[in-house]
């Protein structure tokens, strides 16, 4: 009968880490530990203590059930240090710094707005209130106040205070009108207007009715005859151009036809 102390000898560990690494290669280099007690001979005590093995992490979501070598956490990590790999359950969670709270604690101090509890949760693929919390109490991060809500950030008032300030920019800006339209529309004959009051002052090249017209006709999609039934047959247009009567509206062979061919200041 072997003995505990047997199978734990320095020989035994090491042929216990290389049938996991073996497993896992055969396995996109993720698997459960159920995965990992049914498709090899590795003793169970082993897998159960797994993540106290230096050469192993387990997933930071799914309680810690997905085994990876530190080794293909390390090389196929992001930026930010984190690997999520598919699994049966979705997608597996490992980082870098390999368990929890220190992955939270680095979160909290490297980023450069901070982190909030929904953030953590979001890129840990679990809930981080408590542990967070938790490293907040033991004073190995600091909790901030920030409009509602609470900020993690660094331990050091400077670091703090450039982390806050970084969130602060990072808020979009509400570009909501403060008082829209009750419909929501933009009228063509207004658009029309408010161009003609603005190149009055601003066009020498043409007459600014001219201007305005051709805008009308860009904006419509008209040919030029087009253009000239639509503004006889439409009176807000012919208002907002200041043509008050239809015989006062830009003939296509008067005005309109030398849209084209109306040199534009600046060139020949």
């Amino acid at each position: 009968m072997s003995t505990t102390e047997s199978d734990t000898g320095q020989n035994t560990v090491d042929s216990h880490k290389a049938a996991v690494r073996e497993y896992l290669r055969t396995r996109g280099e993720v698997a459960s530990k159920d995965e990992l007690r049914a498709g090899t001979d590795v003793p169970a005590w082993y897998i159960t203590q797994i993540a106290a093995q230096d050469t192993f992490y387990t997933s930071l979501n799914h309680n810690s059930e997905y085994v990876a070598s530190k080794h293909v956490v390390g090389r196929r990590s992001t930026h930010d240090g984190f690997w999520r790999p598919e699994v049966d359950d979705g997608e597996a969670v490992f980082h870098r710094q390999e368990t929890t709270k220190a992955t939270l604690k680095h979160l909290a101090f490297r980023r450069p707005s901070g982190l909030t509890a929904p953030e953590a949760n979001d890129l840990l693929g679990r809930r981080c209130y408590r542990p967070l919390q938790k490293l907040a109490e033991q004073g190995e991060i600091h909790a901030a106040d920030w409009q509602d809500t609470t900020v993690y950030v660094h331990r050091w008032p400077s670091r703090r205070d450039d982390q806050l300030t970084q969130r602060e920019t990072d808020q979009p800006t509400d570009v909501t009108p403060d008082d829209p339209a009750e419909d929501g529309y933009l009228y063509r004959d207004e658009l029309v207007a408010t161009f003609l009051s603005v190149a009055v002052s601003q066009i020498q090249s043409i007459a600014p009715e001219r201007a305005a017209a051709l805008v009308l006709r860009q904006f419509e999609g008209d040919s030029f005859d087009a253009l000239e039934r639509r503004l006889r047959r439409n009176h807000s247009f012919r208002e907002a151009l200041e043509y008050t009567e239809p015989e006062g509206c830009p003939r296509r062979d008067i005005p309109l036809a030398g849209l084209r061919r109306t040199p534009t200041r600046g060139t020949s």
